[in-house]
């Protein structure tokens, strides 16, 4: 019988038993978790936002060089290789902006899911 309940406990079977003050440092402890883990959050979210204006900055600008560029094309002043450099510059500065707002989206979604836990 004693084999058996050793068995189930290993299983996952009987949680241990813990005294109230043990209780109360791990009810502590994963508060004060929580607590750094929404303030890293929050502090990380806040450096991409502020990396997100500086690309949509870069953005604007080879948007820009690409119009000139495509300009200058017509004129017949520069060459295709020209154009096409200024295009995947600009594709490469929206791919990082892509990039950034992916991870927005993935630190905004478990923020808001650490608030909803925290309400439990």
């Amino acid at each position: 019988m004693e084999s058996q309940q050793s068995s189930n406990e290993a299983k996952g079977g009987a949680a241990p038993q813990v005294s109230k003050g043990e209780a109360k440092n791990l009810a502590d402890a994963a508060k004060e978790s929580r607590a750094n883990l929404l303030s890293a959050s929050s502090a990380y979210r806040e450096s991409l936002e502020k990396l997100l204006e500086l690309q949509r900055q870069d953005e604007s600008r080879a948007a820009e060089v690409v119009g000139k560029r495509k300009e200058l094309r017509a004129l017949g002043v520069i060459g295709q290789r020209e154009l096409e450099e200024g295009e995947r510059a600009l594709a490469e500065v929206q791919g990082k902006i892509s990039e950034t707002m992916r991870r927005c989206g993935s630190i905004w979604g478990k923020s808001r899911a650490s608030r909803r836990y925290r309400l439990i």
